[in-house]
This record gives structure tokens, sequence and C-alpha cells, in this order.
């Protein structure tokens, strides 16, 4: 059984359901547009969220609709919904325009309310309303003819989106793909996430909005062609995020059902989720330094799991530094990703380190005393590495030689697995 904040609402994505409804909604109303005129004009259109309703679309200073977003589990009953209702009636009175209600997953009829219309009529919050004002307000139905939308099927269904909008319109990108597809996917999580930052920090009035046309900006560049930016949006959401939430629904690494929000792991997710995709790159390539291609660390999920993760959720997280490493009175140590299928794999290893060009700044920055593996004890890099036949002491100083001096630190650092530490780490004063 996967755990409830990773299947139900995953946490590893960082963006509020509502967010994503939010950002559906806009897509549709734009491709639904540009199929009619591929130039048309979406100067005055803006999306407003947690205003008026959790969203709302605007057109001018004028509402064009407004929606309530109910995240409610399986088996929730239509009573559960009155507040909502209540509430959008009150507001569609005042406004007259449509009214949306957004659903995770189907309402509970019973046998004297077994539709929504019927629901509506026998409600007594629709009792003292003008049967013009209540049937503005209608459960929202989903390209997919579907009343229901969850987490992952947003996330599904906005790609579909993107893509629809870029065969009304191809904004003058010679190559569209899946990929080109996803990255304006998080550009929009990006925008919004900033948008509640900045409402939160004051920069923003409660009442700014996010104009379409910033939107649809994002459709004007081809992404795939900015490597670095690309790679940093890649190895944190696609790539350590959701490497977190596949290690959480593995009971074999956790046996709870329920995440519990005081977990160690739960809560170093919440700090990564907050942390920019340049800072957590940089977080996975210090805890890669076995790999000197900044790309073949996107083929590491197995890795981070079983070395990384699982190292943020065994570990007493008052021990984590701000730099996310763990520390005692007398050490340092870098959890890493690092790990062995047999016992040859720890000179290549060894070797791997010692030519990272990124070293440099790994063991410069911090005094590390220990590098904390999956399952590879090596006592000795450098000396494990001459167990290679190209790896000769000539072929090291000519390495030590040609970089900064703080390299050299790596000859005293040893590579433990957590096993072995663990205990000496939680324990110690």
């Amino acid at each position: 059984m996967a755990k409830e904040p990773h299947s139900a609402i995953p946490s590893w994505s960082g963006y509020i359901y509502q967010g994503k409804i939010a950002f559906y909604e806009v897509l549709r109303v734009i491709k639904k547009n540009l199929k009619e005129d591929e130039n048309y004009d979406f100067s005055n259109y803006s999306l407003e969220v947690e205003w008026q309703e959790d969203f709302a679309i605007k057109i001018g200073d004028n509402y064009k609709s407004i929606h309530q977003v109910k995240a409610y589990q399986e088996n929730t009953e239509a009573t559960q919904y009155k507040d909502a209702l209540g509430g959008l009636l009150r507001k569609v009175q005042l406004l007259f325009i449509p009214a949306y209600l957004h659903i995770w997953t189907p309402i509970i009829y019973n046998t004297r309310t077994t539709s929504f219309d019927i629901y509506r009529k026998k409600n007594f919050y629709f009792k003292y309303y003008p049967k013009k004002y209540n049937q503005k307000i209608q459960v929202y139905k989903y390209c997919t003819d579907n009343e229901t939308c969850d987490l992952d099927e947003a996330d599904s269904l906005i790609l579909k989106k993107i893509e629809e909008i870029y065969q009304e319109n191809d904004f003058a990108i010679e190559s569209l793909t899946s990929e080109q597809y996803k990255y304006i996917r998080f550009k929009l999580y990006e925008l919004l996430d900033r948008h509640i930052l900045e409402v939160h920090k004051g920069i923003k009035d409660k009442n700014d909005t996010m104009e379409f046309n910033e939107i649809l900006e994002f459709f004007k560049t081809n992404y795939e062609e900015y490597s670095l930016e690309y790679q940093q949006i890649k190895v944190k959401n696609y790539l350590f995020l959701s490497a977190i939430t596949e290690y959480c629904n593995d009971s074999r690494k956790c046996s709870l059902d329920i995440c519990d929000r005081n977990c160690s792991l739960y809560k170093v997710e919440k700090e990564i989720e907050n942390m920019s995709t340049g800072e957590v790159h940089q977080l996975v390539l210090n805890a890669t330094p076995q790999y000197d291609s900044k790309f073949d660390i996107l083929t590491q999920v197995s890795g981070l799991k079983n070395g990384l993760i699982k190292t943020y959720h065994q570990l007493n997280l008052n021990k984590k530094t701000l730099n996310f490493h763990y520390q005692t009175l007398d050490k340092t140590y870098l959890p890493s990703s690092i790990a062995i299928s047999d016992e040859d794999d720890k000179a290549d290893i060894s070797k791997k380190i010692i030519l990272n060009k990124d070293l440099d700044s790994i063991v410069n920055q911090f005094e590390i005393n220990v590098i904390i593996s999956h399952n590879a004890t090596i006592e000795d890099i450098t000396k494990e590495a001459k167990s290679l036949k190209d790896v000769s002491d000539d072929f090291l100083d000519n390495v030590f030689n040609s970089r900064s001096t703080s390299i050299n630190k790596i000859k005293n650092i040893k590579i433990l697995p957590l096993n072995n530490i663990k205990e000496e780490i939680n324990n110690a004063d």
C-alpha cells in the first residue's frame, strides 16, 4: 500500500493540487481560443489564485469564471461539499458568472440525492437562491469526460494541454518533444511557486494576478537548448524528489502505511522542495562524487535511493547541518550515492572520485572526514585506485599537482557504509 502523502498527494512535486488544476484551466482556455484564432490576443487575460476563490480566470478587471477545488479522499459524501457550494452561490449571486467545483474523487450521493442536480435541488443552500444563480454552479468536467481528477492525472492533463496548444500554434519551435512539454510544465509550477512566495513576503498584493501572456512566453522558448537549466530541473524533480517518492512507497524501506510528518526524511524532503533547482543540483553533485560527468547523475536513481535518501531517512536530523552534511563533535560526514555490486567496483569508484573535476569544491568547502556509502568500505581512496594498472604514483601526482591543493584532502577521507557508522552519528553527544 502506498503511503498517503506520496500516493494521494505526492509531496515531492512541491505544488498544491489547486494550483495544478488552475493551470489546467488556463491552458484549456488558451487552447480553445487559439483553435479559433492562432493569433488570439490574451493581453487582458489573467489567473488569480487564493483571492476571490481558490482560483479565478479574469479578463481585464472582470471575472470570467471562479473555481473552488476540493481534494477530499474517497467515499466523501455530498454533505461535505455544502459549505463549498454555499460559498460559491454567494459569489455567483454577486458576480453572476459561471462557478465550478473541482473534485478529486467522486461525490457519494445517497438515495435521496442521486446526482448533483438532485442534490442541488434538495440541499438547503440552494433553496434560498433563485434558479438562475444555482444553475451557474457546475461540477467541472475535464477533457477525459470525467468529473474527477487526482494530482497525478492533473500532471498528465497539463502535458496534454501543452501539446494541444502547440498543435494550434507552434510558436516557431521547430523540434517539439515530450521533454519540451515537461519543461514548460515545470516552468508553470515555478511561476506559481514564485507568485505565492512573493505574495507571502508582501512583494505582491494578495489580489495580484499572473498574466496569460507571461505563461505564453514559455511556449516561445526551446528549453532543450538550455542544457544546464534543463538538467537542474530534471535533477530536482525527475531524479531526486521522485526517487524520494519511490523510496517512501517501498515497504521494504519504510514499513509505515501513512507517512509520519516527524520522520527525518519527510522534513528533509520539505527542505529540498523549497530549494532552487540550482541548489538541489549542487546538492546531488556533492552526493555523487564518483561521477565525473554531470549528466551521469541523471541515471542514478537506484544509488540515490539506497544511499543518499536512506541516509536522510535513518540518521538523526539533529546531526544534519545546513549544508546537508552530518556532524559529530570530531567528524563531518558527507552522505552519498556510492554503492558497489562487488569488491572490484571499489578501485573504479576511487579513480572516478579522484578524477572528478567538481571534487575541488566539494572537499574544499567542507572539512569532510567520512563519505557515507550504501555498502562500500574504502579506507584509503588513493591506495584503492592504484589497484588499477593505469593509476600509478606519477598519474596521481599529475592529477593532484594540476588541481588546487584542496584535492589533497581526499587522501585522508574514508568511505564507510551507513550501517557501520549510523549508531556512531545518532548516539553522538
